[in-house]
């Protein structure tokens, strides 16, 4: 029916006839005209091929209606389920894997956790091969993982009874941590007691935590390999990655700070309290510096340099994330803060025909000794936020929805960070080109006007 010929997607001629997608006279015709591309003429033994992309919308419709889906998704789904292939080896570690209480896996779960196997391996080969890759999916490579779980998900149940998850992001993680452990990380964990029975005393437990804990951040396999050289010495039992991976969902909470930290450990793992944004203005503000991603060129006797930026300050009216006040500068100090706070006092005259105090104000913690009788002249309630706790502001946010919208669209942006993927990056080659064009600081301070 739909196939990959040389690259291209094709369907037989004489499919399209028999289930009256174009009759005999309307091929020829479209063929003569050139209005279907032919891939591969017919002979004996041999259909004719045409091209899928070259027919005329109309008929494209009739062949999405005959078949259900796009040929694209037919394709995409039988080609995965060509690359399954049946594993003896795979097949034994199931059939010999014991459990806890000595007996084996019951036979209908050996086969499920068979199909799961031989059906991640197909993907691998997908993902793997260029060629495979490239069939199954086309030479489009956005979204693949979505486009691998619905391929999955299509297989024949009859013949591939498999249990995978539908989630693409599940998918994903389930294929990953198939490839680092092997067929015993898609055995449940109730099946594996047997291994975390090899831990069995506290003194052993404290020994795998703090392993696990250690900042290096092993993986599982480097968890098992330095607890099984102490266990050799000291005659316990080895463990495995299963058993690893075990303890580290039970101890994540303990193991946690040691290996990301205490400020991740803070922002991620303790209580996390959501609040809802107030039910009018005035009542809460929230302010910071924010080192805006756009460049501007500065002179310096003799010689002019281009990787300056600007800094504002933003107050932030957090009813409707509404900029009350702002000032730019070169560089974040008490005054810029003062400029800002002035300006979104004048601003609510401006609004209001008289100013306004705000009900309460959250800032950093830069300078709030001084800064303190400042923000309670404008405030009933100063409440900074904790330090190294950018989540507890929303104004964070509110900069990346500023850097994504207004700045990126200009020709000196900068960027998103030094941590972001350089694929997201601006074009360096252009940076560099153009640089002699970027404004100068009063310039770049008009650019961020108009932003807010």
């Amino acid at each position: 029916m739909v196939e990959y010929y040389n690259n291209t997607l094709v369907v037989e001629a004489s499919w399209l006839v028999d289930n009256e997608i174009m009759s005999e006279s309307q091929y020829r015709h479209a063929t003569t005209r050139k209005q279907v591309q032919v891939v591969r003429r017919g002979c004996l033994n041999t259909p004719a091929l045409v091209a899928y992309d070259s027919m005329p919308d109309r008929f494209k419709r009739k062949v999405v209606e005959v078949i259900g889906k796009s040929p694209y998704e037919v394709i995409k789904t039988n080609y995965l389920q060509e690359l399954i292939e049946d594993r003896a080896d795979i097949s034994e570690f199931f059939e010999n894997y014991k459990l806890t209480n000595g007996r084996y896996i019951p036979k209908n779960t050996r086969h499920e956790y068979y199909i799961n196997a031989i059906v991640l391996e197909a993907v691998h080969i997908m993902l793997t091969d260029k060629r495979a890759r490239r069939s199954a999916l086309g030479h489009k490579t956005t979204k693949i993982w979505e486009k691998i779980a619905e391929a999955v998900m299509e297989l024949d149940r009859i013949r591939f009874p498999h249990s995978l998850p539908s989630n693409p992001r599940r998918l994903e993680d389930r294929y990953k941590r198939y490839r680092k452990e092997g067929a015993v990380s898609l055995i449940h964990k109730n099946f594996t007691n047997k291994n975390a029975a090899s831990v069995d005393s506290e003194v052993k437990e404290s020994v795998l935590v703090e392993i696990l804990a250690a900042p290096s951040n092993l993986d599982n396999a480097q968890v098992a390999k330095f607890y099984n050289m102490v266990a050799e010495k000291a005659g316990w039992k080895t463990i495995t990655t299963g058993t690893v991976a075990n303890f580290r969902e039970k101890h994540e909470t303990m193991i946690y700070p040691g290996r990301r930290g205490s400020v991740a450990f803070m922002n991620k793992k303790t209580m996390q309290v959501k609040r809802s944004a107030p039910s009018a203005p005035l009542y809460y503000w929230t302010l910071d510096g924010w080192d805006v991603e756009l460049m501007y060129q500065k002179h310096e006797g003799n010689r002019t340099t281009y990787h300056h930026r600007p800094t504002v300050v933003i107050v932030l009216d957090a009813f409707n994330k509404y900029p009350i006040g702002y000032a730019v500068g070169d560089r974040e100090n008490p005054q810029l803060i003062q400029m800002a706070l002035r300006n979104a006092a004048k601003h609510t005259e401006e609004l209001f025909g008289k100013m306004y105090r705000t009900h309460q104000i959250q800032s950093d913690r830069y300078a709030i000794s001084m800064m303190t009788p400042f923000y309670e002249t404008l405030a009933d309630k100063v409440t900074p936020a904790r330090a190294k706790n950018a989540k507890a502001k929303i104004i964070e946010p509110y900069f990346g929805h500023l850097n994504k919208t207004y700045c990126q669209i200009q020709p000196n942006w900068s960027g998103f960070g030094i941590t972001s993927d350089a694929e997201k990056q601006p074009n360096s080659e252009f940076l560099n080109t153009y640089k002699k064009n970027f404004p100068d600081f009063d310039g770049v301070c008009k650019q961020v006007e108009l932003i807010v």
